[in-house]
């Protein structure tokens, strides 16, 4: 990219590109009036208050910013290969030694990939795994209740069984009814839950760095692979009561 004379760009996060697509008001930056230049979202930090600007930055020409007063100074590279967590700390220990000849505190700070995968993971662990846990938990107590309940029922389902048999339906059609009562029964519950908890997980990944929660890590994966967990439990249980019901419950 290219900043051309009288221009300013904008570097955002994603989510803001598309409401920023038609923006097209210029700003006054010292004595340089510019206009917009162009739009950009390449991953450079920008989820941290004390990191490369919070949520957007204003690039503009030196000429323009000269003379103004600095708030913040932050210093950006893209290695040739990733920084690995030895390499940040081996930064980190000169980083700190340097404060202590220094004899001040400094309030800089180091952020690499690998950390922010690493504090990701980490905070990921501590805050989703008891929730993930509490889920399963109250997951599997209403899937008991509910199959007890169907279970309890059965005398009562074979009476109506076997008046529809009377009144002449088929046992094709009474296994398929039997179906449908247990597909709106254990629906029902399930639904809210999904449509609560799928958002939930979208927006609560997208809390790191963006580039950090990729792969298998992705939130799209996550969902998909929270779901397949719960509703194999939530299948093992359905399977299990309508195995018993049915044979119980259906007419020879």
């Amino acid at each position: 990219m290219e900043l051309q004379q009288g221009e300013y760009l904008i570097h955002c996060r994603a989510y803001l590109e598309e409401h920023l697509a038609d923006y097209t008001r210029s700003i006054s930056c010292g004595r340089a009036h510019l206009t917009l230049g162009g739009v950009y979202t390449e991953h450079l930090l920008q989820n941290y208050a004390t990191s490369n600007g919070a949520r957007y930055i204003l690039v503009v020409p030196d000429e323009a910013a000269e003379g103004l007063p600095v708030f913040h100074h932050a210093y950006a590279a893209r290695t040739a290969s990733p920084v690995t967590e030895a390499q940040f700390y081996d930064l980190y220990d000169i980083h700190y030694r340097l404060e202590e000849q220094n004899l001040e505190r400094s309030y800089d700070e180091i952020h690499t990939k690998a950390m922010e995968e690493e504090d990701a993971a980490a905070w990921t662990a501590v805050t989703v795994f008891p929730l993930f846990f509490l889920a399963l938990s109250l997951t599997m107590t209403a899937a008991t209740i509910l199959t007890i309940q169907q279970l309890s029922e059965s005398e009562r389902y074979r009476r109506q069984f076997a008046l529809l048999q009377k009144l002449g339906m088929d046992h094709r059609e009474m296994a398929k009814a039997l179906r449908t009562q247990f597909a709106i029964y254990y629906a029902l519950p399930a639904v809210p839950p999904v449509l609560i908890g799928v958002p939930f997980i979208f927006h609560f990944a997208h809390a790191p760095e963006p580039g950090v929660m990729v792969g298998i890590n992705s939130p799209g994966a996550i969902v998909m692979i929270s779901l397949g967990i719960f509703f194999l439990i939530y299948a093992v249980y359905i399977l299990l009561a309508y195995t018993s019901l049915k044979r119980n419950v259906l007419p020879k």
